[in-house]
């Protein structure tokens, strides 16, 4: 179950049959737990840091796949051809990250560094001072040598 789902005691009772329940992260503060220790149920989950190095990974290999239209290229080879588009770097883009939690931030600072790539990032309790503090416990300057802000706060999302 996902870290939010809410797990009331309602709920719990409803479940005669359940012998465990895993959640997505260590402390999951939307399952009763007083409820599932008096039925004896097992409370478990994944550790979030773990889990957080495996998106991260993942999600800057999709950037960078969908950037090199590697899976389009990759079908094209695999059916006897050969390279079927022209490929887009990320190298001084702009990447648009929708939050700066602690995976939102993780990938802005490393496209930013690794690739000198401009952030553009938005999120509903975002603003430039928080996206401000965000590029310095990332360790990141405020603004770029251009002047321009590092993470640059956006109001709305297309």
């Amino acid at each position: 179950m996902r870290e939010r789902t809410p797990f009331p005691k309602e709920l719990i009772e409803r479940l005669p049959r359940l012998k465990l329940l895993l959640s997505g992260g260590r402390h999951n503060k939307a399952i009763d737990t007083d409820a599932c220790r008096s039925r004896g149920i097992p409370i478990t989950g994944s550790d979030a840091r773990m889990a957080t190095v495996a998106t991260l990974e993942h999600v800057i290999t999709l950037i960078l796949a969908a950037c090199r239209d590697i899976p389009q290229n990759d079908g094209a080879v695999k059916a006897g051809g050969w390279q079927t588009s022209l490929v887009t770097g990320v190298t001084g883009k702009t990447l648009g990250v929708v939050g700066l939690g602690r995976l939102g931030s993780s990938v802005a600072r490393i496209m930013s560094t690794a690739f000198r790539m401009k952030i553009i990032c938005w999120s509903s309790n975002l603003t430039q001072s928080i996206a401000d503090e965000q590029a310095k416990a990332q360790g990141l300057p405020v603004a770029a040598s251009d002047g321009d802000k590092m993470f640059k706060f956006t109001a709305h999302v297309a």
